[in-house]
């Protein structure tokens, strides 16, 4: 007779390794009471962990094509393919690892720009590398060290001055109008806009602009201020650009821009490629705009275009159709003090230090989301944004590119908040939004370093300082130990910016971020419209109250200070656990919890009398209980 079964557990552990996660199945998996004894001793070389799975024979990685220095702190890595960066370290000998990486506006991730806190020194040799990129797919690409010398500075440039001055991606083609036809507020003028995305000035002296392979024209001495526009066309007509820009009138500008689409380039006078375009097919009245990922559009822009100012964000408003402007006299254009009909006008309000602040920052988004800085007038008055810049300031103590908010056209009222992306979708998918008027999509901002960074807010006219903020990832609360898709909160916005103690991560029950509205961690109390009976004591936490409308339970809480993490849970009257709330979740200064009726069970607890038990625990030791009888319906 055999001897009965006996019932037990299971455990199956599989282990993976962050380069070897893909192609893992399971099969054929047989459990018995009867073990057989097996070899221990394995048959096969042993894996190593770190080795990347092999590649499939049609897979060809990207490889390096070249690497340029383009200043003493900053290497660009130039890739025959697209590359992905998101887990990369880049690092240099004797100087450790980049402390910023990101791709060149026109790369297409192909170019790759890695900066680094100390200066190299020239004539020396250093041993450039990387590891941890990845083609598109995911697949691993090779670790690779290659030794380079920085070449010395010679007096004697023969003439290479302007050479130098260009390396593929400082300058732009940013804008293409190849059918103007039908324009209205703006002269029927095909036009190029070229953007300089370096923070030095840029003359355009025997730069060359060529169309169709075939067309060459030598651009002027003329220079375009950092982050400045030109935009060229053809001498003799008529053209009106935004203020900030500068027209380039060309005698040998391209006859007519064909409107099927052509191939457009700028070269040094070496013949180098600074950066092309192949627009496709041109729309009447419509020119085709580059984003700040690199991607081109339609524009948006009522008028049909952005010549010489920001792009649009080529999405369309259908809500509020704007009037065509009337087109411009011809003596109109030669008055440069005449304001741009196009251009939205801004009271000159000048913005003092401290009436704008850095609120709320998300410098690691959710996969798909999208970084975002949030600032707070604290001031008693109503201000504009459109005359202030933002930039990264490095280690030197210089300002790294400057970022102009121009197009934030909105007056900010008192206490109110404006929350600036590069893409809206990417915070209005993962995040509750209260206030969508705050929310402001501007195609280019600084990149917001996962581990620190520091942030100057400025006026773009004098760059004097209206806030700034080196801010840490060990500013988060210990309790969060993935800081994806957390944001850093302003505790009072009152106390100093650069203070570590007033800053910490957005709780749990807000969703971990409040984009364009009042902080989950402020220490501002405002009425809480949710529930006017709210107590009177500075900590407290309520019992579960059905919510009919959002067809679940609520749990209020207020709380004295920011930190206190929860742990919520549901017993019977026998005192047996039967549901769970909230487990060792980050609260905020107040806040509600919410709850489905669920029990451990996965069902519906029965309708009865329960008790509500909710412990809550702050990082400096403070423990608070709480225990109450309440009703399940």
């Amino acid at each position: 007779m055999e001897a009965p079964l006996e019932s037990g557990e299971l455990t199956l552990n599989i282990e993976y390794t962050k380069t070897r996660y893909r192609h893992f199945a399971i099969d054929n998996l047989n459990v018995s009471y009867a073990v057989t004894p097996t070899d221990t001793i394995p048959n096969e070389t042993p894996v190593d962990p770190d080795q990347e799975d092999p590649l499939l024979p049609d897979v060809v990685l990207p490889q390096l094509l070249s690497l340029e220095s383009l200043s003493l702190s900053e290497i660009q890595f130039v890739f025959d393919k697209p590359v992905e960066i998101e887990e990369a370290t880049f690092s240099v000998s004797g100087i450790g690892d980049a402390i910023r990486k990101q791709y060149a506006d026109d790369s297409e991730k192909k170019l790759v720009n890695a900066l680094f806190a100390e200066d190299m020194n020239p004539g020396d040799e250093y041993d450039v590398s990387y590891k941890g990129l990845t083609d598109l797919l995911g697949n691993r690409m090779a670790s690779e060290t290659i030794r380079v010398k920085l070449e010395e500075d010679k007096d004697d440039n023969k003439g290479d001055e302007d050479e130098s001055s260009f390396s593929p991606g400082s300058l732009l083609i940013n804008e293409v109008m190849a059918d103007p036809k039908g324009l209205t507020a703006f002269p029927e003028t095909e036009y190029i806009e070229l953007y300089n995305v370096t923070t030095d000035e840029l003359s355009l002296k025997d730069l060359l602009l060529v169309y169709d392979s075939r067309t060459t024209v030598s651009l002027p001495d003329i220079t375009i201020p950092a982050n400045g526009y030109a935009v060229l066309y053809r001498a003799g007509r008529e053209i009106i650009i935004d203020q900030d820009g500068i027209d380039i009138p060309l005698d040998k500008f391209p006859t007519q821009l064909a409107n099927a689409g052509k191939l457009l380039q700028l070269k040094s006078p070496s013949g180098t490629v600074i950066d092309e375009y192949a627009y496709p097919k041109a729309k009447p009245a419509k020119s085709w705009e580059r984003s700040s990922s690199g991607d081109w559009h339609l524009s948006s822009d009522p008028r049909g275009g952005t010549p010489g100012s920001v792009n649009s964000s080529g999405e369309e408003d259908m809500e509020k159709p704007v009037e065509p402007e009337k087109p411009v006299e011809p003596e109109d254009l030669v008055d440069p003090n005449k304001p741009d009909p196009g251009k939205p006008s801004v009271p000159t309000i000048t913005v003092k230090p401290g009436e704008f602040i850095f609120n709320e920052l998300l410098p690691n988004p959710f996969a798909g989301g999208s970084e975002y800085i949030e600032l707070y007038n604290r001031s008693d008055r109503a201000l504009p944004v459109s005359g202030l810049s933002v930039a990264v300031r490095k280690t030197d103590g210089t300002l790294n590119t400057r970022y102009p908010l121009s197009s934030v056209t909105a007056m900010v009222e008192p206490d109110g908040y404006v929350l600036l992306t590069k893409n809206l979708s990417g915070v209005t998918d993962f995040y509750t939004i209260q206030s969508p008027f705050s929310l402001f999509e501007v195609p280019k901002l600084p990149i917001l370093a996962n581990t620190s960074s520091t942030l100057v807010l400025f006026r773009t006219t004098d760059q004097a300082v209206i806030d700034e903020v080196s801010y840490s990832s060990k500013w988060h609360a210990s309790s969060i130990k993935d800081q994806k898709g957390v944001a850093l909160e302003r505790i009072d916005p009152e106390k100093e910016t650069q203070s570590a103690s007033n800053w910490t991560s957005a709780s749990a029950s807000s969703g971990y971020g409040t984009p364009g509205y009042r902080n989950s961690q402020s220490g501002l109390q405002p009425d809480n419209p949710d529930n006017p009976d709210a107590p009177d004591e500075p900590t407290s936490i309520e019992a579960p109250q059905w919510d009919e409308s959002a067809g679940h339970y609520i749990i209020f809480y207020y709380l004295d200070q920011p930190g206190y993490n929860c742990r919520a849970f549901v017993f019977n009257l026998a005192g047996q656990r039967v549901a769970q709330i909230a487990n060792h979740e980050l609260l905020g200064m107040t806040g509600k919890l919410t709850w489905d009726g669920g029990a451990l069970s996965g069902r519906q607890l029965q309708t009865g009398v329960y008790i509500f038990y909710a412990e809550i625990y702050h990082v400096n030791g403070t423990v608070k209980r709480y225990k109450q009888v309440f009703l399940v319906r």
